[in-house]
């Protein structure tokens, strides 16, 4: 009985540590998908200003119209 006990102790001890390194996964995971959400709305202020920018350009070099044109940023 005491071997099987041993082993019973041994699987609840590494049941409880995959346990925790699971619950660490996770809190890992939010903390990645919360960067990834910020780092979107950033890229995305980046790309409205980058077409700013081009369309002042455009403003500036509107004497030369050889058909420049720009897309629409989604």
């Amino acid at each position: 009985m005491g071997a099987i006990q041993r082993e019973e102790e041994q699987l609840q001890k590494r049941l409880l540590e995959i346990e925790e390194k699971l619950a660490s996964c996770e809190q890992e995971l939010s903390i990645y998908k919360s960067e990834q959400s910020k780092l979107k709305k950033e890229m995305r202020f980046f790309e409205s200003m980058l077409l700013e920018e081009y369309h002042l350009l455009l403003q500036l070099l509107e004497k030369d119209k050889t058909g420049i044109r720009l897309h629409h940023l989604p």
